[in-house]
C-alpha cells in the first residue's frame, strides 16, 4: 500500500510544478521612482529667514521588489546656479542664496525609470523699508497744536509685510501737543519671515514763532543813481513765502517789494533800509530788517569835460560846447569868468566878447544840479588873450596876465579809507620873480571840504564812494590869480578788513569769543555776527575794534563762522574759528 501513495504524491507535484514556475518569474520594473520634497516648517508661503534653509529629499520605489533607486541629483536655479548630488535614499539640499530658487530633484532607479520633482522656496535676509510722506521729514518743526498727518507706507520687496505700526495709523495726526527740541515718530515694519525694521524721524514742537537764523543783508552801493540789492534771509522753520519791502527812514517805499531796488533821488541823506517777512500758516509773521545804510547823493557827470569855441577877439562869441549831463533831468547853469572874476550879465551857454575883455582870458564855469545829486561844476581851458581893443585900466603889468604855471596839481596815494593822499603842486614863474603865494583846497566831488586846507589828506569814512580832487590858487604881484583844479581821484573805497577770532570752550555748554576786526588807519565798529552753520548763536558790536562775546554750543559743534557785517569805512569780513583751548586764526 506504500507505494501507491507515493506514486499519488508524485503525480500531485508533478500537476502542481508549473504554476510554481510561473509565480517565482518577476515582473519588470517600469515605474519610476516616487521623490518627496519637504521645504522647512515655519515658512511664509515658502519663504524662509536665516543664512540659510534646507529641502529635505526622499526618493523610493512604489513597489517592493522593484529594482530600487540609484542616483539622486539636483539643480537649483534663481539666485545663483548649483547642481549636485545626495545619496540614493535622499537627504538635505541646502539653499543660501537670497531670493526666490527653484529646487528640482531627480531620482534614476536601477532599472532606467526616471522621475523628476520640483519645489519654489525663498530665502528672505532684508529688512523691510519704512517711508514717510508729506510733512513729516527729519528736522522738521511744527507748532504747537499744529494738526499735521502722519503719512507712512512700508514695504518688502520678498516676504512681503506681516505689519506696519507708527503711533497712529497712517493719515491720523501726529502729536504736537508739547513743545520739545527733540521729538521723535517711530514707525516699525515686520516681514513674513520676522525681520523688523523701526525708522526714527526726530521733529521739533516750537511756540508760532520765526526764528531769524541769517539776517537780511543789503549789497550795493548806497547812492542815488546806483542799485542795491537784498540778500534772502533764513528763518526757521521754513517759510511758506517770504514778502520784501525797501523802507525809507523806517517809512515803507510804496512800491519798492522786491530784493532788488534802484536808489532814487528822494532817498539822499536818508536811512534805507530791507525787511523782510516770513508767513507760514499758523505762525505769526516773522520778520528781518537789514542794517540801515545812509544814502548817499547822486553823482553828476560828463562824458567829456566842457571846451570853448569860436575866435578870441572882441566882438566876436565864444560858446561852450559839452556832451549832456548824465542822468538827465539836471538844471545847467554858466558863468562866465575874465580871470578870475564874474563877468556881470554873462550867464548863456553863448557869449560875445566886450572891449573889457580885450588883453584878458575868458573861461566859464558849468554847474549842474539836481534833486538828490551833489551839484558839480567844470571849468574850461581858459581862452587865448582876447585881441581888438586896448587893455583896460588896471590891467596886469606889461609881461603879466595869469600867472603861468608847469601844469595842474596832481595827487598821489590810494583813495582807500584811513589811506593819504598827497597834493602835487605845479611851479609857478612870476613876471620879475616876485614872490607867489598858494592856497590849497581839497575838494570833495567838486565842494570843499572844510578845514582840508594841507597838502596832504586823510580819507575818512564821508569820502567813500566820493571822488577827491585839490584846487590851488596861485597869487603874485603883477598877474591875475591862478586857479587850477587838478585831476579827481577814482571813488574812494572802503578800508580792507582783517579779522581774527579766538574760541575757547568753557565749562559746560558756554563757548567764549574775542573777535578783533583791524583796518589799516581806521578804527573799525559795526556789527559781528557767529554762526554754527546757518544757526545764530551770538551777536555783538565792535567796540574799539573788539568785541567778546558768549555762546552755548553743543560739545559736537567744533567750528563757528564769524562774520563782520562792516561799517560806513570799513569792508565786511567773513571767516572761521574752530573751538580750542588754544586761538585760531580763522581761515578766509
Amino acid at each position: 500500500m506504500r507505494i501507491p501513495i507515493l506514486l499519488a504524491a508524485a503525480t500531485a507535484l508533478a500537476l502542481l510544478s508549473p504554476v510554481a514556475a510561473v509565480a517565482a518569474d518577476p515582473e519588470p520594473d517600469t515605474l519610476p521612482p516616487v521623490i518627496t520634497l519637504t521645504p522647512p516648517a515655519g515658512g511664509a508661503n515658502n519663504w524662509y529667514g536665516g543664512s540659510s534653509i534646507h529641502v529635505q529629499v526622499r526618493a523610493t520605489e512604489d513597489r517592493a521588489g522593484d529594482s530600487g533607486v540609484g542616483e539622486v541629483t539636483y539643480a537649483l536655479n534663481g539666485g545663483h546656479t548649483r547642481v549636485g548630488s545626495i545619496p540614493a535614499g535622499g537627504g538635505p539640499v541646502e539653499v543660501s542664496s537670497t531670493g526666490r530658487t527653484t529646487v528640482t530633484v531627480t531620482a534614476t532607479d536601477l532599472a532606467g525609470n526616471v522621475a523628476t520633482a520640483s519645489v519654489l522656496v525663498g530665502l528672505d535676509r532684508g529688512r523691510p523699508v519704512v517711508s514717510y510722506q508729506g510733512r513729516v521729514v527729519p528736522g522738521a518743526v511744527f507748532v504747537q497744536g499744529e494738526e499735521v498727518p502722519l503719512l507712512y507706507t512700508c514695504r518688502d520687496e520678498e516676504s512681503g509685510v506681516a505689519s506696519c505700526v507708527g503711533p497712529v495709523p497712517s493719515g491720523g495726526l501726529l502729536d504736537t501737543g508739547t513743545l520739545d527740541d527733540n521729538r521723535t515718530v517711530r514707525v516699525t515694519a515686520t516681514d513674513r519671515v520676522g525681520l523688523e525694521l523701526t525708522h526714527v524721524v526726530h521733529y521739533r514742537v516750537v511756540e508760532p514763532e520765526f526764528d531769524v537764523v541769517g539776517a537780511v543783508e543789503v549789497e550795493g552801493t548806497p547812492q542815488v543813481g546806483h542799485d542795491l540789492t537784498g540778500g534772502a534771509p533764513e528763518f526757521s522753520p521754513t517759510p511758506a513765502a517770504i514778502g520784501y519791502r525797501w523802507h525809507r527812514d523806517g517809512v515803507p517805499i510804496g512800491d519798492a517789494t522786491t530784493l532788488a531796488y534802484r536808489v532814487r533821488a528822494a532817498d539822499a541823506g536818508h536811512r534805507l533800509t530791507l525787511v523782510a517777512t516770513a508767513t507760514r500758516p499758523a505762525f505769526n509773521a516773522g520778520t528781518s530788517t537789514s542794517t540801515p545804510v545812509t544814502i548817499l547823493p547822486g553823482e553828476l557827470v560828463l562824458s567829456a569835460d566842457p571846451v570853448l569855441s569860436g575866435d578870441a577877439r572882441v566882438g566876436e562869441t565864444l560858446e561852450v560846447e559839452h556832451p549832456p549831463v548824465f542822468p538827465g533831468g539836471a538844471t545847467e547853469t554858466y558863468v562866465w569868468l575874465r580871470g578870475d572874476a564874474p563877468i556881470p550879465g554873462a550867464s548863456e551857454r553863448a557869449y560875445e566878447l566886450r572891449a573889457a575883455d580885450a588883453g584878458h582870458r575868458v573861461r566859464v564855469v558849468l554847474t549842474a544840479t539836481r534833486d538828490g545829486y551833489l551839484d558839480r561844476s567844470w571849468v574850461t581851458e581858459p581862452s587865448a588873450v582876447v585881441a581888438g581893443g586896448p587893455p583896460p585900466d588896471g590891467d596886469p603889468l606889461p609881461g603879466g596876465g595869469p600867472l603861468p604855471a608847469d601844469g595842474a596839481p596832481r595827487i598821489v596815494g590810494a583813495a582807500r579809507v584811513g589811506g593819504t593822499l598827497q597834493a602835487m603842486l605845479p611851479s609857478y614863474q612870476s613876471t620879475g620873480g616876485t614872490p607867489v603865494s598858494t592856497a590849497v583846497n581839497w575838494l570833495r566831488d567838486g565842494q570843499e571840504v572844510p578845514g582840508a586846507t594841507g597838502t596832504t589828506y586823510r580819507l575818512r569814512a564821508p569820502d567813500v564812494g566820493r571822488r577827491l580832487s585839490v584846487r590851488v590858487t596861485a597869487t603874485a604881484a603883477g598877474h591875475a590869480p591862478s586857479v587850477l583844479v587838478g585831476a579827481a581821484t577814482g571813488p574812494v573805497a572802503k578800508a580792507a578788513a582783517r579779522l581774527r577770532a579766538k574760541a575757547v570752550r568753557a565749562r559746560g555748554r558756554a563757548v567764549r569769543l574775542t573777535v578783533t576786526v583791524s583796518a589799516p588807519g581806521v578804527l573799525a565798529t559795526g556789527p559781528v555776527i557767529v554762526r554754527a552753520g546757518r544757526r545764530v548763536v551770538a551777536r555783538g558790536v565792535l567796540r574799539g575794534g573788539t568785541v567778546r562775546l558768549t555762546a552755548r554750543l553743543s560739545k559736537r559743534v567744533s567750528r563757528l563762522g564769524v562774520t563782520y557785517a562792516g561799517d560806513a569805512g570799513v569792508v565786511g569780513r567773513s571767516g572761521t574759528v574752530r573751538i580750542s583751548a588754544a586761538s585760531r586764526a580763522p581761515s578766509r
